[in-house]
């Protein structure tokens, strides 16, 4: 991968927010997918096998119906779907809105990390600068 140039997926259903990530990433000539639910963005893995993935951890809806910790079954899932092509697993950020910075489940973030030998980069509170996606998403990627 070329500096500055990876594949990166957005899972976020704030569709207006995930325009404007769009647009930021692409600017800086990454190639950018987008989907708006989690089942997709399995699926979107599976085919394109991204660098980065920049995930709602706090999604409401993954197997058809209302869950606390989707993003943990988003990375599980993703986590086994890696060992099974034995691909490294792409790089997570996790964004959420649902939750206040102060009852942001740790535990969760930190099964997600175990489970996958890396840190998530962890944004807690959207929305949020542009600017601080696109400084977490170098990082990411450099790390």
């Amino acid at each position: 991968m070329k500096h500055g140039m990876a594949q990166i997926l957005i899972v976020e259903d704030d569709i207006p927010l995930a325009e404007q990530w769009i647009v930021a990433l692409e600017a800086k000539a990454h190639q950018v997918l987008h989907c708006t639910n989690a089942r997709d963005g399995l699926a979107s893995i599976g085919v394109h096998w991204p660098d980065l993935v920049v995930l709602d951890f706090f999604y409401k809806c993954i197997n058809g119906r209302a869950e606390d910790h989707s993003g943990l079954t988003f990375v599980q899932s993703a986590n086994q779907l890696a060992k099974s092509l034995y691909k490294p697993m792409p790089k997570i950020i996790a964004v959420t809105a649902s939750v206040p910075d102060a009852q942001f489940p740790i535990d969760v973030m930190e099964s997600a990390q175990l489970m996958t030998n890396q840190k998530l980069t962890i944004r807690r509170q959207k929305p949020f600068a542009t600017e601080v996606l696109l400084n977490d998403v170098t990082a990411a990627l450099r790390a």
